[in-house]
């Protein structure tokens, strides 16, 4: 028996699960191969954003998540004055928030199959074993969501490169 984690209602029920399929782990890898190039695009641009020593840069910011990186971006965004820049960092960050929850699942929880009911979802263990009890906590995730989640990284990585490369050979702005 598990306690489901899904769209915010917890229930229990058995679940039943298949063999992971090779299209859902291509999913899933790409997802585990897009999203560090993200947060390695979105740090580097904050250093070079702020373009001051890039090495005392990494130093102050890299205790920061990227969402922290993302919402220090837009402050100074709009202490600048710059608003295509406050809009598109503004864009990522509301993205981001949405996206992340569902990239933490898959990285950080072991995938336990394919949910047989439904075959376009993968099943995660997220919780643990209650003492006394065989009661575990499952987050199920629609494969769908993960490559939406691969793409939005592949994009906005790509776009942050870009505008990175722009930025420190001195053209600006910011283009999405």
């Amino acid at each position: 028996m598990a306690s489901e984690s899904h769209c915010g209602e917890e229930f229990k029920a058995e679940i039943e699960l298949a063999e992971v399929t090779p299209a859902a782990l291509e999913v899933i890898t790409l997802l585990n191969r897009t999203w560090p190039v993200y947060e390695m695009a979105v740090a580097e641009f904050l250093v070079n954003y702020v373009k001051g020593d890039v090495a005392e840069a990494r130093i102050m910011t890299s205790h920061l998540t990227t969402d922290g990186k993302l919402q220090k971006l837009l402050l100074l965004a709009t202490h600048h004055g710059r608003s295509e820049d406050e809009q598109l960092f503004g864009k990522i960050g509301k993205l981001h928030k949405s996206m992340a929850a569902t990239r933490n699942v898959v990285v950080h929880c072991p995938l336990l199959g394919v949910y047989r009911p439904d075959p376009t979802k993968v099943v995660f263990l997220k919780g643990r074993f209650i003492t006394g009890t065989q009661l575990t906590q499952v987050s199920i995730v629609r494969v769908a969501k993960v490559l939406a989640v691969a793409r939005f990284a592949s994009v906005y990585s790509e776009v942050l490169i870009k505008a990175t490369c722009r930025m420190t050979s001195g053209s600006l702005p910011i283009k999405a």
